[in-house]
């Protein structure tokens, strides 16, 4: 998948950059540099697990909604785990 393509998907699901990054639980400035062109010097072609999983969102195997929400909660409660 070209970093286009997984751009073009991630707005087709409706999804930011900081959701799509939660969801795949990567820094947001990853999700970024994956959607930059090929040719520049800070782009990497998207990582092959985030593109399946972003094709099976879309395909509706998967609910990105639910992967979200997930997400949001596990990474709350890692964020109470680190303050005890």
């Amino acid at each position: 998948m070209t970093p286009s393509e997984f751009r073009y998907k991630r707005e087709q699901l409706d999804l930011s950059v900081s959701q799509i990054a939660q969801i795949l639980n990567v820094d947001q400035r990853t999700v970024r540099r994956w959607e930059q062109p090929e040719q520049t010097k800070t782009g990497r072609p998207p990582n092959p697990t985030a593109c399946r999983l972003v094709d099976l969102m879309l395909c509706g195997a998967i609910d990105a909604e639910m992967l979200f929400k997930i997400a949001f909660k596990t990474k709350q409660r890692r964020g109470s785990s680190d303050a005890s």
